[in-house]
């Protein structure tokens, strides 16, 4: 008799917790789209970016392998401070990662900055801002510097990128490497 209520007592705590972890990974997902970044392990898909000859680009060709992507505004005084650091991210890396820069400007826009700045990386644009800022939940005043290896997301800096977060990403991008 023991035996069976101790067993009974175990299958209702196993049920209360598999419930439980069920109530918590629903309240996680409902969460994390208030969350105005993207969280590390996070896979980014769905992503809607046209080239300079407004054509839809394969999204695994800026996510596959160890990959970077720069996230700005045409005028934006921390996204022009942050091009230094990712122009050189770009040359420390080149052949060696997918380096790529979404502007989120009118197309027009954004391939003439690319033009005009000299970057050294590819530039494209969402097809549809709206959609694109709210499935990579960016706010439009910060640039990010996503980190990503096989489509998943390793590491996210937002905003201005001082000597130790460019720092911090070179390393993260070496330890993907490895």
């Amino acid at each position: 008799m023991k035996k069976n209520t101790t067993i009974s007592v175990l299958c209702l705590l196993l049920l209360f917790s598999l419930f439980a972890n069920y109530k918590l990974f629903l309240i996680k997902q409902e969460y994390k789209n208030l969350i105005p970044y993207l969280l590390v392990g996070e896979e980014i898909k769905n992503v809607d970016l046209i080239d300079s000859d407004a054509q839809l680009i394969d999204p695994s060709q800026i996510t596959k392998g160890v990959s970077v992507i720069f996230v700005f505004l045409k005028r934006c005084s921390p996204c022009d401070k942050n091009i230094i650091y990712w122009k050189k991210i770009a040359q420390m890396f080149e052949n060696k990662i997918s380096v790529t820069g979404v502007v989120l400007n009118t197309p027009t826009e954004g391939f003439n900055f690319e033009k005009e700045a000299k970057l050294n990386f590819r530039v494209y644009v969402p097809d549809n801002l709206t959609k694109y800022t709210k499935d990579m939940r960016i706010r439009l005043n910060q640039s990010q510097t996503i980190v990503l290896r096989d489509g998943k997301v390793k590491l996210v800096t937002m905003g201005d990128l001082s000597g130790k977060n460019a720092i911090e990403i070179i390393n993260k991008i070496k330890g993907l490497l490895k």
